[in-house]
């Protein structure tokens, strides 16, 4: 946070998701590995701590909402389907449901609030451009501002020794995201007299992956039965037709039902096949995961919203413990909550919000709802 007279210049937080084939996930600002950690069965969260919140899209909608002067009348997401199969309606349905899903639970939605969100398809959406509240970047490298140094391209490396085959992957940063920068102005820092925007929302995907649809990754999976994958694509193309907000909760809601959990990479089977059919003894080279985008979506633009790593929180974020007794909770080695039972973790590669996830949004919103109101 960079103080500058009587406006304060808050700093926006990324996070990265980072997975090696077969979804080996690891995760942190370091890149660090990670694992899984002890559990109860209560509910624990991360999220970011109140000033890095005001980037997120629920304070730019509670700050509307509460009457503060702003420069901004609507919330803007900006879409670019650069590297991806899904068509330009699914990905601007996968991001709607998405942002439904945390608008929701986060105690800000209302219809009203909701009509301020507008989400369009763009040939490119820049990071650095203001003029946009949220950006969502299927990236194909190209972008404006796009820091697309943190991508590495995957390779695998295969071997055949006495009759088996082994191969390994390369560690690969599937995405990142945050909240982006709000500035307020004051005369007492006591009290705020305009919120300006100074950078939006940013989630990007990595352009060394082909991005599929959360309908083909169903359909795709060995762990859904045939009855649910009917009815989860059928569901699916009605929601692409028609994206209204009941149509966006009823799917969320299936999703949850139904307790989905997809994610597999088709390129590194792929990639596997071919060496296993060749003659080869061993061999080295780079390849295209091929990745349902939706687990993903749900995760970073969760960071968008202001959630930190569940199971791997940053030392200043913020961790809670939502119920029962906490002598009996998880926590890690700086004493902060942790769980591995959330779409903001690695352990499993949910499609719809944990408890724990819940909890955390709902602690995102009040902490965002206080501070406006105390500073108003």
């Amino acid at each position: 946070m960079v103080k500058s007279g009587c406006c304060v210049e808050l700093g926006f937080k990324k996070s990265f998701l980072q997975c090696a084939p077969r979804l080996l996930l690891f995760s942190g600002l370091a890149l660090s590995a990670c694992g899984t950690s002890p559990q109860t069965s209560e509910t624990k969260y991360a999220h970011y701590e109140s000033m890095q919140l005001l980037g997120s899209p629920i304070a730019r909608l509670e700050a509307m909402k509460m009457g503060y002067e702003v420069d901004f009348s609507s919330l803007d997401v900006c879409v670019e389907n650069g590297r991806s199969d899904l068509t330009d309606q699914e990905a601007l349905a996968e991001v709607k449901l998405v942002y439904a899903m945390w608008l929701k639970e986060s105690g800000s939605y209302d219809e009203n609030a909701w009509r301020k969100l507008s989400f369009a398809n763009k040939s490119k959406c820049n990071p650095e451009d203001n003029s946009n509240s949220a950006v969502v970047i299927f990236s194909d490298g190209t972008s404006g501002g796009q820091d697309i140094s943190k991508f590495n391209e995957p390779k695998i490396s295969c071997e055949r020794r006495n009759g088996s085959v082994s191969c390994k992957g390369t560690s690969l940063i599937m995405g990142f995201g945050g909240p982006g920068w709000i500035t307020p102005y004051y005369y007492s820092p006591e009290k705020w007299i305009r919120l300006a925007k100074k950078a939006p929302s940013t989630t990007v995907f990595s352009p060394y992956v082909q991005w599929t649809s959360l309908k083909k990754d169903v359909m795709r999976s060995e762990d859904i039965s045939d009855s649910v994958k009917n009815k989860v694509t059928r569901e699916y193309d009605s929601l692409v037709a028609d994206q209204s907000p009941a149509k966006l909760f009823a799917f969320a809601k299936l999703l949850e039902d139904q307790k989905i959990l997809i994610g597999k990479d088709a390129g590194f089977q792929t990639a596997f096949q071919r060496f296993f059919d060749g003659t080869a003894d061993e061999e080295e080279t780079s390849f295209t995961p091929n990745v349902g985008v939706f687990h993903v979506l749900l995760h970073e633009v969760g960071h968008q919203f202001g959630m930190g790593h569940a199971d791997n929180p940053q030392p200043d974020d913020v961790t809670g413990y939502a119920a029962g007794n906490e002598a009996s909770a998880s926590r890690n080695a700086n004493g902060q909550w942790v769980t591995d039972k959330a779409s903001m973790a690695y352990a499993l590669t949910y499609t719809y919000l944990t408890a724990d996830d819940k909890a955390g949004i709902k602690s995102v919103g009040k902490t965002i709802r206080d501070q406006l109101t105390n500073k108003k």
